[in-house]
C-alpha cells in the first residue's frame, strides 16, 4: 500500500486502495453503498424543513429533544433511529400516539406542524402524518409544492454547506440516541465545525465522515442493503408534482 507522507496526519484511519481512499466506516463489515439521492435523500426532507424554517441552534436544541424523548419514550433498543423519516412508518398505531402526546406535553408539536405542514400536505402516506390533525391549517398547494421543492433543492448537492448541516445532524442524533456506536479507535471529527465554520478543514473532515456513515446507511433501517420503500414512494409522487420534476 502507498501512502504520502501526510496521510496520517489528515486522513487517519483512511485505507489506500490503488487511488482510492477509503473512509473508515466504509471498511466496516455490512456496509453496502448506496445513492444517496435515491436512498436517502427523501429520509432528510424533514430535517431539511426544519432547518430552512428554524435557525441552527433551535433547530438543533428542540430536534435533538424531540428524538431523545422519543428514544426514551419507546424503551426499545431495537427501535429504528427517528432521524430517518421513514422510520416513523414502522411504529404502531400506540407509539404515534405517545409521540404525538409527548410532543404535544413539550410544546415542539406545533414546532414541528409549522415547519412540515407543506410536506404532510402533498405526501401520502406521509411517515409524520400523526402529527396532524383534520383541523390543521395547510398551506394552499402551489405554495406547498414551492416549498417542497426547496427542502429537494437544498439536499441535492450533498457536498454544499446547508446539506451537509443536515447530514451531520441526522448521524450525530443517531449517536446521542444510542442508534450509532463509534469505535474508540476512530477519531472522531468536529460536529460543531460545520455549524461555527463550515469552510474549515475541521467541517470538511466532519463532512467526509457523514458521507461515508450515510453511505452505508448503516443502522439506518438497522438492516444492512433493506430496500427504502418510502424512497421510491416519495420520488414517485414528487415527480407528478408541478415544479418537483
Amino acid at each position: 500500500m502507498n501512502k504520502t507522507p501526510n496521510d496520517d496526519k489528515f486522513l487517519p484511519g483512511h485505507k489506500q486502495v490503488g487511488r482510492r481512499l477509503i473512509p473508515p466506516l466504509m471498511q466496516l463489515k455490512n456496509m453496502v453503498p448506496t445513492s444517496f439521492q435515491d436512498e436517502t435523500l427523501s429520509d432528510l426532507i424533514w430535517l431539511a424543513a426544519l432547518f430552512r424554517k428554524y435557525a441552527d441552534r433551535e433547530t438543533i436544541e428542540k430536534l435533538s429533544t424531540f428524538l431523545r424523548s422519543c428514544t426514551e419514550l419507546l424503551n426499545d433498543e431495537k427501535s429504528p433511529p427517528l432521524a430517518f423519516l421513514s422510520n416513523f412508518a414502522r411504529l404502531s398505531p400506540q407509539q404515534h400516539k405517545a409521540i404525538r402526546e409527548m410532543a404535544e406535553k413539550t410544546g415542539l408539536l406545533p414546532w414541528l406542524q409549522e415547519a412540515l405542514q407543506h410536506q404532510a400536505a402533498l405526501l401520502s402516506p406521509y411517515p409524520l402524518a400523526f402529527i396532524f390533525s383534520s383541523d390543521c391549517a395547510h398551506l394552499e398547494r402551489d405554495s406547498a409544492i414551492s416549498l417542497l421543492k426547496a427542502d429537494v433543492s437544498s439536499l441535492l448537492d450533498r457536498h454544499s454547506s446547508f446539506a451537509t448541516k443536515v447530514q451531520v445532524t441526522a448521524v450525530y442524533s443517531m449517536m446521542i440516541t444510542g442508534k450509532l456506536f463509534i469505535s474508540k479507535d476512530i477519531e472522531m471529527p468536529d460536529f460543531d465545525a460545520v455549524i461555527k465554520a463550515p469552510e474549515s478543514e475541521a467541517a470538511k473532515r466532519a463532512a467526509s465522515f457523514v458521507r461515508a456513515t450515510l453511505n452505508g446507511r448503516i443502522g439506518v433501517h438497522g438492516i444492512a442493503g433493506e430496500e427504502n420503500t418510502w424512497a421510491r414512494i416519495f420520488w414517485r409522487q414528487a415527480f407528478r408534482l408541478e415544479g418537483c420534476s
